[in-house]
């Protein structure tokens, strides 16, 4: 215990005593060597979880997720802020302590896309308050946010004011999503359902998404749901579609 005198480790805790490290001697092995200690790995996951969505670690992980193993497919997700969390930490829990997720609303979206254009310009309230206040402009461009990621995240219904272009760059995104192959799940809320009369929906995002699986997190399970697809098509603009379904979560 005297090779690592101190460490990154917690001071606190029982096993490293704060190195971070604790003795470790593989069968047949002369020389030990050491593993990283259960304190350093949950640290790492808390960090990581900080950084895909600030405030992540604070929730209780559910005990199993019908997400947990989607990370790699497209989503459309039904679920409350506080649900969609404690599933979303379970399934972080689960990828390596640095996986590259993030989670980003139809505001962020919007932000991005305007990046360029000068804030006296700006004439959507929620985007302009931002700039003002210096907590946006992070990205210098829509494909700055929507690229990095291993899995991204969209939030719909965040965005509180309406802007003519909100479908076009919600579109944009998953489009470009598309393009490099990469996985996107996105979320509404059971009080404000991606469909005709929300803020990012309009018939070609209903046309884009209508074959996504569908995953509503207050039960656990896909269903089958209606999708609004155009006022004129043949079927009085409504195209049902069945979903397949996954294992059911547990809370």
């Amino acid at each position: 215990m005297t090779d690592f005198p101190s460490g990154d480790g917690h001071p606190k805790c029982p096993e490293c005593k704060g190195r971070g490290v604790i003795d470790y001697k593989p069968p047949g092995a002369i020389v030990p060597g050491a593993l990283a200690c259960k304190c350093v790995k949950l640290r790492d996951y808390r960090l990581n979880m900080e950084r895909g969505w600030r405030g992540l670690s604070k929730y209780k992980p559910v005990k199993r997720s019908p997400l947990a193993d989607q990370v790699e497919e497209n989503l459309r997700i039904t679920s409350s802020e506080k649900t969609l969390r404690r599933h979303l930490a379970r399934v972080a829990l689960g990828q390596a302590p640095r996986w590259p997720f993030f989670v980003f609303s139809d505001a962020d979206l919007m932000d991005a896309w305007l990046s360029r254009v000068d804030v006296e310009e700006i004439l959507d309230p929620d985007i302009g308050q931002l700039r003002r206040t210096a907590v946006s402009g992070r990205f210098g461009a829509l494909v700055d946010l929507v690229d990095p990621p291993a899995l991204l995240i969209l939030r719909m219904g965040v965005k509180a004011a309406r802007n003519v272009a909100m479908p076009e760059v919600f579109l944009e995104a998953l489009q470009h999503r598309s393009m490099i192959d990469k996985p996107t799940w996105v979320v509404d809320t059971p009080a404000y359902v991606l469909k005709d009369g929300h803020i990012a929906y309009d018939f070609r995002v209903g046309e884009y998404l209508s074959e996504w699986p569908h995953i509503d997190l207050g039960t656990g399970q896909a269903k089958e749901v209606d999708v609004t697809v155009s006022p004129t098509s043949s079927n009085g603009g409504v195209r049902r579609m069945t979903l397949s379904q996954v294992r059911e979560g547990s809370e």
